[in-house]
C-alpha cells in the first residue's frame, strides 16, 4: 500500500512539473514589443493672434518614447465651425493663409495617430483673427455675380501699404451678395454706428450702396446683420417709413453724401441721401446728430417749410459742407435752392427747418449770379475741398447757346445762411469751358482741393477720356491727358476722385498721399475678379500746370530727407482686383 501511495505522488509531482515547464515555454513564443508613443507636443502656442490675409505657419516638435520614427504616425489639423470638428489639413507642419474656412476666431487642433494601435494624441488651440483694415483706400468691387472689398490698408506703424483682397469673402461675412450689382462705399465718422440703437462703440460707418438694399456693415470686423440695414434709420409716420418701411420694401439709395462740419467745438456730420421712387421722382433726405438727433424725415426738395409744402424734382447734386447753407437745385424752375437746416436755437417740428427755398436777391457784383437767365439747366454740384475747414461749392451750368459756365462759391463755416452766400464776396470765380471741351460728356470730375494754389480740374468722359482744364482765367484751358492714366490694357476708368481724408491725421494717411488722386481702371480681357487697379497721383514736384504723375510712397522727397532704414518705397499702383465701383478713404 505505501509503495502504491508514493508512486501516485511521484506521477503528480511530474505531471505539475511539466505543466510548469509547458507554461515557461509558452511565454516565451510571445514577442512584446514597447509602444512608440507622444510624450509631448511642442511648439504648438495655445492661442495665435492672426491677421486676414497672414499665413499661419507652425512647425511643431515632438517627443516620442522610443525616439523619431514619423513614418508610424499619421498628423491632421482640424477646425471646428458649425459644431463639429472638420479637416483642415494633412501633414505634420501646418501652413495655411487666414481665409476662408479660418477667415474669423476658431478653435483648431493637430492630431496625431499611431497607425498601428489607433491611439491619438492631440494638441488643441485656438486662433484670433484681428485686422489690418482700420486705414486706408476701400475699394468696393464687382465680381461676375455680386461683389467683394478690396483695401489697400495703411499700416501706420509699419509706414507701409498692403493690398486685402476679397474682405467680405474672408471674413466669412454673412452680407447677401449673390446676385446684387454694387454701386458705391462710404466711409466716416458717426456716433450712430453700426445701428443707432445697438452702438458698438466705434463711432464709425460704413455703408455699402447697392441695387437690392442700403445698408452699413462694422467698420472694425467687416461683419453684418439684418438690422444694420438702412431702414433702422427712418424717422416714424415720415415719406420712407409710411411709402417704404412699413410696407416692407427695401430703401435704396442711389447717392449719399457726407459732409462734416465743427459746431460749438463739437465733430458733427450730416449725411444726404438721394432717392428715386417708383415713379423715377427723385427725392433728398438729410439726418444727423447735432445739434439735435434727427433720423431721414420729410423730403427736403419742397419748397418752403409745412406739409402742404410744393414738390420739385431735384438734380442728384448738393453741396455742402457749411453750419447752415447748404444747396440743392430745382430742375422744374431752373434755379438754385438753399437748404434750411437746424441750428441750436431752431423748432424742433420737421415742418420748422427740413424744406428749401429759392435763394434770395443777390447784390450786384461778385464774379456771377446764381440767378442768370442764361442758365438752362445744371451739369454739375459737390465741392472741392481742402482739409476740414476750407470749402468751396462748385457748379457747372449748361446755358441757352450751347455752353458750359463753371461756378465756384464759398461753403466755409462762416457761410451760415443764404444771405451771406449770395454776397459778392462768397461768389469767386466762373469760367466759361470753349466748344469741344466735352464737359457735357463726364462721367467724372475731380476738383484739385489744394485752392487757391493749383486751380486745376480733372474730368473723365463717357468714352473714356480724360482732360485738366486751367480754371484760372474767364475761359477755361483745356488739355488732353488720357495717356497719363489708359495704358496697358486698362482701357475704361471706373473711379476717379480726390480721396482726401474728411478728418485728416498724419496717423490716418501719410502727408505725402494728402492730396492724392485716386483712379481705378479696368482690363476686360481679365475678368471682373482680377481685371481691376488702382493708383494713386500727385501733382508733379514743381509742377505748376497741373500735371499729375504716379505716386510713390515715400516719396523721393521723404526719403531724401528721412532715410528708412529697410529700404521700403512702394509705387501706388495695385493691379489684380476687382472692377472697382466705389472708393473711399477709410480712417478706423
Amino acid at each position: 500500500m505505501k509503495k502504491i501511495v508514493n508512486r501516485l505522488i511521484t506521477a503528480l509531482m511530474l505531471t505539475a512539473l511539466t505543466g510548469f515547464l509547458a507554461c515557461n515555454e509558452d511565454l516565451g513564443n510571445y514577442d512584446y514589443k514597447t509602444i512608440n508613443v507622444v510624450d509631448s507636443i511642442n511648439n504648438v502656442a495655445d492661442v495665435y493672434d492672426v491677421s486676414i490675409g497672414d499665413t499661419l505657419r507652425i512647425t511643431p516638435h515632438l517627443v516620442f518614447s522610443q525616439g523619431e520614427d514619423e513614418g508610424l504616425f499619421t498628423f491632421k489639423w482640424y477646425y471646428r465651425a458649425s459644431d463639429q470638428w472638420n479637416l483642415l489639413q494633412e501633414g505634420k507642419n501646418f501652413e495655411q493663409e487666414i481665409a476662408p474656412p479660418i477667415g474669423t476666431n476658431r478653435s483648431m487642433a493637430f492630431e496625431i495617430v499611431n497607425k498601428e494601435t489607433g491611439l491619438p494624441y492631440r494638441k488643441l488651440f485656438s486662433t484670433r483673427v484681428t485686422t489690418p483694415l482700420a486705414k486706408g483706400y476701400i475699394a468696393l468691387c464687382e465680381s461676375e455675380d455680386g461683389f467683394d472689398i478690396d483695401m489697400v490698408a495703411y499700416l501706420p506703424n509699419a509706414g507701409k501699404f498692403n493690398l486685402y483682397k476679397n474682405i467680405l469673402e474672408a471674413s466669412e461675412s454673412a452680407l447677401p451678395r449673390q446676385g446684387v450689382k454694387p454701386v458705391d462705399i462710404l466711409t466716416f465718422r458717426d456716433a450712430t454706428a453700426p445701428h443707432p440703437f445697438q452702438t458698438d462703440g466705434s463711432s464709425y460707418s460704413v455703408y455699402i450702396l447697392t441695387d437690392q438694399y442700403t445698408t452699413r456693415i462694422k467698420s472694425s470686423d467687416f461683419s453684418w446683420s439684418p438690422d444694420y440695414d438702412i431702414s433702422s434709420q427712418i424717422e416714424s409716420g415720415q415719406y420712407l417709413d409710411t411709402e417704404y418701411k412699413q410696407q416692407g420694401k427695401p430703401i435704396i439709395a442711389k447717392r449719399m453724401v457726407v459732409t462734416e462740419y465743427t459746431s460749438a467745438s463739437i465733430p458733427s456730420q450730416r449725411t444726404w441721401l438721394y432717392h428715386v421712387n417708383e415713379n423715377g421722382e427723385g427725392n433728398w433726405f438729410f439726418t444727423q446728430t447735432y445739434p439735435m438727433w434727427r433720423f431721414f424725415a420729410v423730403r427736403l426738395n419742397m419748397n418752403g417749410g409745412g406739409s402742404d409744402a410744393p414738390r420739385y424734382e431735384p438734380a442728384p447734386y448738393i453741396s455742402s459742407q457749411s453750419t447752415l447753407a447748404s444747396l440743392l437745385y430745382d430742375k422744374d424752375n431752373h434755379r438754385f435752392m438753399t437748404v434750411v437746416l437746424p441750428g441750436a436755437n431752431n423748432t424742433t417740428s420737421f415742418s420748422g427747418f427740413y424744406y428749401t427755398n429759392p435763394l434770395p436777391v443777390e447784390p450786384d457784383g461778385g464774379a456771377f449770379s446764381y440767378s442768370d437767365p442764361n442758365y438752362e439747366d445744371l451739369l454739375y454740384m459737390g465741392e472741392r475741398q481742402y482739409g476740414n475747414n476750407l470749402q468751396r461749392g462748385i457748379a457747372i451750368m449748361k446755358q441757352k447757346d450751347g455752353s458750359y459756365k463753371y461756378l465756384e462759391f464759398s461753403l466755409t463755416n462762416s457761410t451760415v445762411s443764404s444771405t451771406q452766400l449770395v454776397q459778392p464776396a462768397n461768389r469767386l470765380r466762373a469760367c466759361l469751358f470753349p466748344s469741344g471741351s466735352r464737359i457735357d460728356e463726364m462721367k467724372f470730375i475731380a476738383a484739385y482741393p489744394d485752392y487757391p494754389g493749383n486751380p486745376f480740374i480733372y474730368y473723365v468722359t463717357r468714352d473714356n477720356k480724360v482732360f485738366r482744364a486751367d480754371i484760372s482765367s474767364a475761359n477755361a484751358v483745356v488739355d488732353d491727358i488720357t495717356s497719363t492714366f489708359i495704358k496697358d490694357g486698362y482701357s475704361e476708368i471706373t473711379q476717379f476722385e480726390f480721396l482726401l481724408p474728411r478728418t485728416y491725421n498724419s496717423s490716418d494717411c501719410p502727408v505725402s498721399m494728402r492730396f492724392g488722386l485716386a483712379v481705378a481702371t479696368y482690363d476686360a480681357s481679365l475678368g471682373k475678379e482680377k481685371g481691376g487697379k488702382l493708383e494713386i497721383f500727385l501733382l508733379k514736384e514743381g509742377s505748376s500746370s497741373g500735371e499729375l504723375e504716379l505716386a510713390k510712397y515715400p516719396t523721393d522727397k521723404e526719403l531724401a530727407d528721412n532715410p528708412r532704414e529697410d529700404g521700403y518705397q512702394v509705387t501706388m499702383s495695385w493691379k489684380d482686383m476687382g472692377r472697382i465701383v466705389g472708393l473711399d478713404y477709410k480712417q478706423q
